[in-house]
């Protein structure tokens, strides 16, 4: 007799099966509440193409932020552009449905695909309409690729509803005109539920060497020697990094973002587990991530096999990257914990 299957319509369906294997040092009721209502409106498909749940790692809040990664005709893009055609759309997932069928219908434009980040911290409302992250369609077949032509970024700003002018404009130029040879931006972003919305360009490709005269040149206001000071800390483990900037108002503030990543090939393979749990020790010993949290973390990664859900599937839990968060006089650091789901193989 067959085992009857595990139902699991929603994102939020197969969240639940993980929460056995989320310490309650990363999310307390509250937190699972905040992300699981988010997660209600979401096909529970879209975690084929893999999620990201994003905790900050000195607090001693336990909330999580939902990343999702997407695919042109995957469950989620579908679901965006039906639900960009309700009659009670919010205005932000008439956009987000639109993006979705430009991403289809692959034309001539700059975009290849798309990263949405839902902000789940306080009030849940915030969160519903996410971010949104858009790469070109270059970063579909060449991973290390990315925009330079200010154009094809303001381009694809406009179509996630972000007007032109207001300062961003030659900002934007300058950023891709100063970008040192064989750097890119990787992913531009968008955030309208924030206030005011902020403008995100994460930038890869920058060596250690070039990255404080790249930083003067583009006007960013902070400290230099910090962000070589952290990069040289973690090299040995996460060798590869990328910048994220944000520009709102007209202004990049002196907020820098710091993204550690193993190599392309390790992350490929899901990380060296090794490596991961060095840089979760060194956090912890420089006191930029909780004992309670970085016990929580190493427990992270591993595999969990569910034979009679849709017939059969693994949830594989690895480390995706960190971010180490730059605002004088602060430092913090977010983990940003990976899942996919993938279906069962059976002899």
């Amino acid at each position: 007799m067959l085992a009857p299957k595990i139902p699991a319509q929603t994102l939020a369906d197969m969240l639940g099966l993980l929460r056995p294997r989320i310490d309650p040092a990363l999310l307390d009721d509250k937190g699972w509440s905040n992300l699981l209502r988010c997660a209600s409106d979401l096909p529970a498909n879209a975690a084929r193409c893999g999620f990201a749940l994003e905790f900050i790692c000195d607090s001693s809040d336990r909330f999580a932020d939902l990343s999702m990664l997407t695919a042109p005709d995957n469950d989620i893009s579908q679901h965006f552009i039906r639900h960009g055609k309700t009659e009670k759309a919010r205005s932000g997932h008439v956009i987000l449905g639109r993006l979705f069928e430009v991403v289809r219908d692959r034309g001539s434009h700059p975009l290849g695909c798309l990263s949405l980040e839902f902000d789940l911290a306080g009030e849940v409302e915030r969160g519903l309409v996410p971010g949104v992250f858009m790469s070109p369609t270059t970063s579909l077949e060449t991973p290390l690729s990315g925009y330079t032509d200010p154009a094809d970024i303001m381009a694809v700003l406009e179509l996630a509803g972000c007007p032109r002018g207001a300062g961003h404009d030659s900002l934007i130029s300058t950023l891709c005109a100063e970008l040192p040879t064989g750097a890119y931006v990787s992913q531009c972003g968008l955030f309208p539920a924030r206030q005011p919305p902020i403008i995100r360009m994460n930038i890869a490709g920058v060596s250690r060497s070039a990255l404080a005269t790249f930083l003067a040149r583009i006007g960013w206001t902070g400290e230099p020697a910090a962000a070589t000071e952290i990069l040289a800390c973690f090299e040995d483990v996460t060798p590869d990094f990328r910048m994220a900037i944000d520009i709102h108002d007209g202004l990049i503030p002196p907020r820098l973002g710091l993204e550690m990543f193993q190599t392309l090939e390790k992350t490929r393979l899901g990380g060296d587990q090794i490596d991961w749990s060095r840089f979760v020790t060194r956090i912890e010993q420089q006191g930029l991530c909780r004992p309670d949290k970085a016990r929580a973390l190493r427990a992270w990664p591993g595999s969990d096999q569910f034979p009679n859900l849709d017939g059969g599937v693994s949830i594989h839990r690895m480390f995706h990257h960190f971010k180490i968060d730059l605002n004088a006089p602060a430092t913090r650091v977010k983990a940003y914990l990976f899942g996919i789901v993938t279906p069962t193989i059976r002899d």
